[in-house]
């Protein structure tokens, strides 16, 4: 039975094509692969993705804590899939009710979550950063020493099954059936495996 449980989590919405039946795949083959990994998909809202949460550690024996929570959705320096930084507080307060493990980290597994929107006064994000600030550890309040981290570029892979992991500067792709071409956003790198992330603590 473990005492600490990691969780992949992918959004119902806002995926294309044949993204969902992919990324939520990819989650239950690595939960399968670990005890102590679960896969919750197809959440609405910070308020259905916490209920979903509480049921898995609910149905996992020995009462465990929640180490490691990862969001594996579309995102940028501001937004992750149906999350936009102006949302901060209210996901905040939600996630704190859940029963984290002392030192517990969330991974916010979109592109550019970790990095910013413009430049100087005008900047704005990112969106992991804005996070650990809104759940802050406080003695004898929200007692977690908690890591939030965001991607510093346009990501592929997750953390969860840790494959091809890599960012990247631009991407290119179609949109409205145009080719389109993203550019970097500040902050931004070109990285690999565990250097694709940006930490942000509370404490």
């Amino acid at each position: 039975m473990p005492s600490a449980i990691d969780i992949v989590a992918t959004p119902a919405d806002g995926w294309h094509g044949t993204e969902r039946a992919d990324n939520e795949r990819r989650a239950n083959d690595a939960a399968g692969r670990r005890a102590d990994l679960a896969a919750v998909t197809g959440y609405r809202g910070v308020a259905d993705l916490v209920a979903k949460i509480q049921a898995v550690l609910q149905a996992t024996p020995g009462d465990p804590c929640l180490r490691t929570l990862e969001i594996d959705a579309h995102g940028n320096p501001v937004v992750i899939n149906d999350y936009q930084i102006g949302q901060t507080a209210a996901w905040a307060q939600a996630l704190k009710a859940l029963p984290w493990c002392d030192q517990a980290v969330i991974y916010l597994g979109g592109c550019n979550t970790g990095v910013k929107i413009g430049t100087g006064a005008s900047a704005r994000g990112s969106i992991a950063e804005s996070l650990a600030h809104a759940m802050p550890f406080t003695a004898g309040g929200f007692e977690v020493r908690l890591t939030v981290y965001g991607s510093c570029g346009f990501l592929s892979g997750n953390w969860a099954t840790s494959s091809n992991l890599r960012t990247s500067l631009v991407y290119r792709g179609k949109h409205n059936g145009k080719k389109v071409t993203w550019g970097p956003y500040t902050g931004a790198r070109e990285a690999t495996g565990a250097d694709v992330w940006n930490a942000f603590r509370n404490w």
